[in-house]
């Protein structure tokens, strides 16, 4: 067995973890902006990307212990709403 020496975190102020957390968007936006190329072309046809991030699939109504089928309905009410926006 390896003993590792775990490092606390540093504690830092409220100003440095405001000023911190900018400077890293800042700079991402900043890279952005400067490696303009795209990373997925839209297909303007169906509207859709080239590429897949993630995907996912899932049995949408399902009998689940103490559990009332009427929330599995609701389920699928909110992803159709979610899939609209």
């Amino acid at each position: 067995m390896q003993n590792t020496i775990v490092e606390k975190p540093k504690k830092r102020s409220q100003l440095r973890l405001r000023l911190g957390k900018e400077y890293f968007i800042v700079k991402r936006k900043l890279d952005w902006w400067r490696n303009r190329h795209a990373y997925c072309v839209i297909d303007k046809n169906n509207n859709t990307c080239c590429y897949s991030h993630k995907k996912h699939q899932s049995v949408l109504l399902r009998q689940l212990k103490d559990v009332d089928m009427y929330l599995q309905y609701n389920k699928i009410t909110n992803l159709r709403l979610g899939l609209n926006r």
